[in-house]
C-alpha cells in the first residue's frame, strides 16, 4: 500500500471506528485501478494528545463487513 494512502486515511478519514483497548481505526474507500476492484483501506491507530500513532494499516476487499 503506497505511503500517501496511508497518510491521507489516518489524516482525513472517511470514517473512524473505535476498536477494543482504546485503539481506533481510520477506513477510507480505495480503488484499485490496476486491480479492477474496490477496498477499504484499514488503519489502525491509538491517539496522544493530538497525534495519531499508526500501528498497522491493511487493505480488505470485505466492505460489507468493515464499512458502517
Amino acid at each position: 500500500i503506497d505511503i500517501k494512502i496511508i497518510e491521507d486515511t489516518i489524516s482525513n478519514p472517511e470514517q473512524i471506528v473505535s476498536e477494543p483497548k482504546g485503539l481506533k481505526v481510520a477506513q477510507n474507500k480505495f480503488f484499485d485501478k490496476k486491480l479492477n476492484k474496490a477496498y477499504v483501506i484499514r488503519v489502525i491507530f491509538r491517539e496522544e494528545k493530538d497525534i495519531r500513532i499508526g500501528i498497522t494499516t491493511y487493505k480488505t476487499s470485505k466492505a460489507k463487513k468493515y464499512w458502517r
